[in-house]
């Protein structure tokens, strides 16, 4: 029976452990979101409008995010540039 509880133990542990590294992990995206978003650097990558933290729009493409003030200024962009990104 000793054999079997630890067994348990051990799964139990390796679950914590990847569900931390997760949690860690999508922090980090976060922080590196709130980072990047300096006030007067990030601007709307189809109409130019200014954006801050309180109104980007972000999509991921190849890996890339892509800043946004709208969905629809996104939907020109990815339209024009299509896979060219």
């Amino acid at each position: 029976m000793l054999l079997n509880e630890y067994k348990l133990y051990m799964n139990i542990c390796l679950y914590e452990q990847s569900f931390i590294l997760s949690f860690v992990k999508c922090i980090g995206e976060k922080m590196k979101l709130n980072l990047n978003l300096k006030q007067d650097e990030l601007k709307c990558e189809q109409c130019g409008s200014p954006i801050n933290e309180g109104n980007a729009y972000t999509e991921e493409k190849n890996g890339k995010i892509h800043y946004f003030c709208c969905s629809h200024c996104a939907e020109k962009y990815f339209s024009k540039h299509g896979e060219n990104i």
